[in-house]
C-alpha cells in the first residue's frame, strides 16, 4: 500500500550547545497512511514537539528524510516551506499566538487569506471551521 500522507525514515535531531550533543530524536520512523490518525504521545522532553516542528517544517533535521503530500520537506528551500505550511499543515502549538486585537473569526481567516485564498472563500472556511469547535 502507497497511501502513505506522512513518512518519516530514519529521522534524527541533535543539538548541540558547548561542545555538548544532546540527540533527541534518533533513528525515527513513521508512516501514516490515507485515512489514518495517529497520535504522538510521550513524557515531557521526548521529542514530541521537535518531531512536529520537524514535519512541519519549522526546524530542520539533521539526519533521515520527512515525505508529505508528496513533498521531500527535508530537501525544501524556505520559500517552498512557507508554501507548503499555508496550505498542508496546521499546528495548534501549546503556548497561544493569536492576534489579541482581532477576533476568533479573524485570527482563523487571516492565514488562509494571506496564503492567496480568496477573501469569501477564506472566511467561510473559517466560519465552518468555527463551528466545527
Amino acid at each position: 500500500m502507497n497511501n502513505a500522507v506522512l513518512s518519516v525514515r530514519g529521522l534524527g535531531k541533535t543539538f548541540e550547545s558547548g561542545g555538548e550533543r544532546l540527540d533527541i530524536l534518533r533513528g525515527l520512523d513513521l508512516r501514516v497512511e490515507e485515512g489514518e490518525r495517529a497520535v504522538i504521545i510521550g513524557e515531557s522532553g521526548s521529542g514530541k514537539s521537535t518531531l512536529l516542528h520537524l514535519i512541519a517544517g519549522l526546524d530542520a533535521p539533521t539526519a533521515g528524510a520527512i515525505e508529505a503530500g508528496g513533498l521531500r520537506i527535508d530537501a525544501l528551500r524556505e520559500k517552498e516551506l512557507a508554501s507548503y505550511r499555508a496550505r498542508y499543515v496546521a499546528l495548534i502549538f501549546q503556548f497561544h499566538y493569536l492576534l489579541q486585537d482581532f477576533s476568533a473569526l479573524e485570527n482563523v481567516f487571516l492565514p488562509a487569506y494571506m496564503a492567496g485564498v480568496p477573501k469569501k472563500t477564506a472566511l467561510e472556511r473559517a466560519r465552518s471551521l468555527l463551528a466545527d469547535v
